[in-house]
This record gives C-alpha cells, structure tokens and sequence, in this order.
C-alpha cells in the first residue's frame, strides 16, 4: 500500500508515530509448561497465547466507544469529528473519538453556540502475563496444558509445529474467550472542552488547516516511496469526518501530515490533564 492514498470518498491512509523501541520481551512462563505434554513443549505457545490476548484488545476498546456519552437536554450531533487508533506491536490497545454535543432546536436543527465536544479515549492498561494483575491472572488460568496438548494433537498438528506459522484462531479455538477479562479492565478517559477552553479552542482552529496531498494510487501511474511504520513503536491512526466544498468526506490517516490537523487538539487536551500519547 502506498504511504498516501486518496481516493474519491476519500479514504486516505498516511500517520504519526514514536521513535523505535525494542521488541516486546517474553513473558514469564507458569512453572507447570517446564515439563513436556504428550510430547508438547507449550512454553513457545504460551508466549503466542499472549499475543492472542492482547491482540483481542482493539475490538473490546471498539466497543467500550460504541455508545455516545449521554447529557440531559442534549443530543449527539452527526458522527464523532475525530476517531483514531493506537497500535503497536502487540495489535491495536487504543480507540478514541472526539464528538460535539448540542442542545437541539425545533425541528432538527441545533444551537451551535452552545455546542461543546467530549474527547474520549479508551484502553486495557494491564498488561496480559506481566506483573500481578487480574489479567495475568485470568491468562494463566486460562491456558490448560493438558487439554491444550490433548486438543492439538486431535487437530493434527505436531508438537514440531511452528506455531508462529500456524492460525491462532485454529490453534486457541478450544481456550475461553478473553472478552470478558479484558472489558473487566477496561478504562475510558473524558475530556470535555468546557472544562479545557485550551481544547475548545483547538478543535476551532482545526478548520484553519488545508488538505494539500497528491491523488495517488498505488497501482496507478509512477510508484511513490512507502512509508513504514516505525518498528516497535505506538503507531496512530486517525480518522476525521468533515465537510469538503460541502459534501460529505472520510480522512483516515496515519501520516505525518495529519498531525497537523489532530495534534494541536491532542496537545491542548494533555495540557489539561489528558493523558493521550
């Protein structure tokens, strides 16, 4: 995929990144995976099944967002303004959206004087196998050697299995899903721009900003450099519902670019005390 792509809906991917960290460290293993399971050495898989679980923590940060907040005498307007992402090596551990919230007028209109906007963001802070947490807990209970071993080898899979190279969904579909232990650590963060006027006044600046990027294809016209990610790093990814010569658009971006647009919105929340980043 190329670094930018805008296209006639304008769905664009381009983003903003930290510098490079080390790779994730193994987690420590239960002492019962010192020993072998019908031929099944499980410390390998033990550290996949990590993987497993916090790779799953997108999806359940997702729907920790998908129900707007609720203030008495107002009423959501349109789709949130801002969404975005944090990803890293591990999958995907954050979802935020920005919304504007409106006391409605008769018949559908809106008093935009008294509009304010709720910056939210949500996450599963606890590491899965680290540290003594409800969700390292729940990972070592979880995981079952002996039916693990019993399960693989029913599946036809060898104990010489790479088990890197083979499906997680295949390889856990016999584990509890880790749904409910990761919702149960789950954490949204609120900022509301009437108690950060420095965030009200960044969501009105971001109109000053201009779209200027090229139309570019990947498989359309000369090849144009890709961007990687940065290795190791938090990668974000934003997305903003906006208007363009009064029609109705989609940005989403992991670009550089954009944070031009999002990232004074971002600074002016940390600065009251929001803890994005």
């Amino acid at each position: 995929m190329k670094a930018r792509i805008l296209l006639i809906i304008m769905v664009l991917c381009v983003g903003t990144s930290v510098s490079a960290a080390p790779p994730e460290p193994p987690v420590p293993t239960p002492p019962e995976l010192d020993q072998l399971y019908d031929g099944y050495d499980l410390r390998g898989l033990y550290q996949i099944w990590r993987y497993w679980i916090e790779g799953q923590k997108g999806a359940i940060t997702d729907a920790m967002l998908a129900e707007p907040d609720i203030f008495p005498g107002e009423t959501r307007i349109g789709a949130p303004l801002l969404k975005y992402s944090g990803a890293g090596d591990l999958g995907r551990f954050a979802s935020g959206d920005l919304r504007a919230y409106c006391p409605p007028t008769r018949p559908y209109g809106f008093d935009q004087a008294a509009c304010h906007f709720v910056l939210r963001e949500a996450r599963v802070p606890v590491p899965a196998g680290f540290g003594d947490n409800p969700l390292t807990t729940w990972m070592r209970q979880a995981f079952a050697p002996a039916s693990t071993a019993a399960y693989l080898k029913a599946q036809g899979l060898p104990p010489t299995s790479d088990w890197w190279m083979v499906d997680q969904a295949r390889v856990f579909a016999n584990h509890p899903s880790a749904a409910k232990a990761l919702r149960a650590q789950g954490r949204i963060e609120r900022i509301d721009s009437r108690n950060c006027p420095a965030l009200a006044k960044a969501i009105l600046n971001m109109e000053t900003r201009r779209l200027d990027a090229p139309v570019n294809f990947w498989t359309v016209g000369e090849p144009t450099e890709l961007i990687p990610p940065t290795p190791h790093g938090a990668n974000w990814w934003y997305e903003l519902d906006l208007l363009v010569d009064g029609e109705g658009a989609t940005i989403k971006s992991t670009g550089r670019w954009m944070t031009d647009i999002v990232g004074p919105v971002f600074d002016a929340a940390r600065s009251c005390g929001f803890g994005h980043g």
